[in-house]
């Protein structure tokens, strides 16, 4: 039945580095209902593969076990009620398409082809719109049902490149028949990666790879990020980045390049602000341990706040010594402390 089938929006960096965390935290629910997270266990290292972000319109084909449809990111479209031409596109080549869809051999689900329909008349401005019209598919999924929820399953990178393979259409490409980036990110430490991040993003600002294959010199917006890692593979784990000159034009933000020297410099600081007799001092002090108190998740915020006062009554000094302010310390504080009340309660509970 043909029916409309979105495309997820991509997320920013911060968002995938706090969907990590929490997905590393979640320990289910206590008896009261309550979502208990640990935030002591270490996150994970995931791998990532980075394709070229192409300015142009998105666009799917679409296919069940009845019938073939084009779609914008939006809605359902033909060639009577059309997004840049995509549907007619679809329509005239419906050949080519069956015979992917076939190649894919899951003719009783619901299989979708997701890409960009770019080049001239679309969008202005980039290397590739100078080029012909053409579809770079990027992404292609199955919808599965799953205890009565409909599921996208995403193919892989070398699954993508083999249902491609058999594509016999000059104007349909394979967005990894182009240059992309693999990048392996610890999520202990995220801050890490964003140097890195941002210059690969001003390359492919600087000149488009897959313009340039293409044969067409200029700009390109940006990359976008997928992980590849068993067990965050759903969508809401993949990012975009941009350049500058995009900024003001999309909802898509930079990243910010970081000083890691600086935020280096600010951890062993915090080391030296936090010794384990200040932590149990300012433990006892929220909880009131000494006299029977116990230790609640639900007061980490009143423990930070104590833990950061007692640092600016007796370390005052330390901290103007340092160069740094108030602000610049406080989240750092703040983790340390979630670190340490989150194994207090692990031995608390046992």
């Amino acid at each position: 039945m043909k029916r409309h089938i979105s495309f997820p929006d991509i997320e920013q960096y911060r968002s995938v580095v706090h969907k990590v965390k929490q997905k590393t935290a979640y320990q289910g629910v206590d008896a009261e209902g309550n979502v208990i997270f640990d935030y002591s266990i270490p996150c994970p290292t995931l791998n990532f593969i980075g394709t070229t972000k192409l300015h142009g319109t998105n666009a799917s084909a679409v296919k069940d076990a009845d019938e073939l449809w084009a779609q914008s990111k939006d809605s359902l479209i033909d060639p009577v009620k059309d997004n840049a031409g995509f549907a007619m596109f679809v329509q005239k080549n419906k050949e080519v398409f069956e015979q992917l869809f076939k190649t894919i051999n899951k003719l009783d689900k619901t299989i979708v082809i997701s890409g960009e329909w770019c080049g001239k008349g679309i969008q202005k401005g980039m290397s590739i719109s100078a080029l012909p019209k053409m579809f770079v598919v990027f992404s292609i999924a199955v919808i599965e049902n799953e205890g009565g929820f409909a599921v996208k399953k995403w193919f892989t990178k070398e699954q993508v490149v083999e249902i491609m393979s058999h594509n016999s259409l000059p104007e349909i490409k394979c967005i990894y028949d182009f240059p992309h980036w693999e990048m392996e990110i610890d999520f202990n430490a995220p801050h890490e990666y964003q140097n890195e991040l941002t210059e690969l993003t001003l390359a492919v600002e600087e000149e488009c790879p897959v313009g340039k294959q293409l044969g067409s010199t200029g700009i390109g917006e940006g990359i976008v990020w997928k992980c590849i890692t068993e067990g965050f593979l759903d969508s809401g784990f993949w990012f975009k980045v941009k350049g500058e000159k995009h900024s003001a034009k999309s909802k898509v933000k930079t990243i910010a390049p970081v000083d890691v020297e600086k935020i280096n410099n600010i951890k062993e600081l915090v080391e030296k602000l936090t010794p384990e007799w200040r932590l149990e001092q300012m433990c006892s002090k929220t909880f009131n341990t000494l006299n029977g108190g116990k230790i609640d998740i639900k007061g980490m915020g009143e423990f930070i706040k104590n833990m950061m006062q007692d640092i600016l009554k007796e370390e005052l000094d330390t901290l103007s010594a340092s160069g740094f302010t108030t602000k610049d310390i406080t989240s750092t504080v703040a983790a340390k402390c979630r670190v340490y009340l989150s194994e207090q309660l692990k031995d608390f509970n046992k």
